[in-house]
């Protein structure tokens, strides 16, 4: 897992290739906001001296204009793209929360205690999940919510199913955190 993108070092923002937009389109779907972001377009920029790219959101008006300049930032950069997987960065996740109107499978509520520590990125505990889906695996990159269903962290689960509420044992490793977002910002 990788750490939340704050200012990537990359290279040109461009479209993606049809291979990276099946991706993104997929991880979408996958976070239920498939067709609530057609109003902006998918922009990809390679992440010098690796595989990875982060992948944003920009405005159509700021696609446009991007041309032959190397932007340091193009919109909003929602995820990464590394090897054939997507993962979300914590603005991404926010995002995805507010604009999946039915939260799917990859969400997990958690209470109010466990939204303190996974702020501050310590892990889920059994006892603290509130709502997740039995349909989920072992080790399934997911989105952690509060009550209010505002995302506060991403996190891996290490259990599948039931076993998610396994009373005593961590069982979502938390991976990032809005609290390292707020903090990241500062500086």
């Amino acid at each position: 897992m990788t750490s939340p993108i704050d200012v990537p070092d990359v290279s040109c923002y461009r479209r993606p290739s049809r291979e990276e937009l099946t991706l993104v389109n997929r991880s979408f779907d996958r976070w239920n906001v498939f067709g609530r972001t057609n109003r902006y377009v998918v922009l990809v920029a390679d992440i010098n001296g690796s595989s990875r790219r982060a992948v944003s959101l920009a405005s159509q008006e700021l696609a446009d204009n991007i041309g032959g300049v190397k932007p340091y930032l193009a919109g909003l950069v929602v995820g990464e793209l590394s090897r054939k997987k997507f993962f979300p960065t914590m603005a991404g996740a926010d995002l995805f929360c507010r604009l999946s109107e039915a939260r799917g499978k990859y969400y997990v509520e958690i209470n109010y205690e466990a939204e303190k520590l996974a702020t501050y990125g310590r892990d889920v505990f059994g006892t603290s999940v509130v709502r997740a889906s039995t349909e989920l695996k072992e080790n399934e990159i997911v989105i952690l919510i509060n009550s209010r269903h505002e995302a506060v962290a991403i996190g891996i689960t290490r259990y599948a199913g039931d076993m998610l509420r396994r009373s005593q044992m961590a069982t979502i490793t938390t991976t990032i955190d809005v609290g390292q977002y707020l903090r990241d910002e500062d500086s």
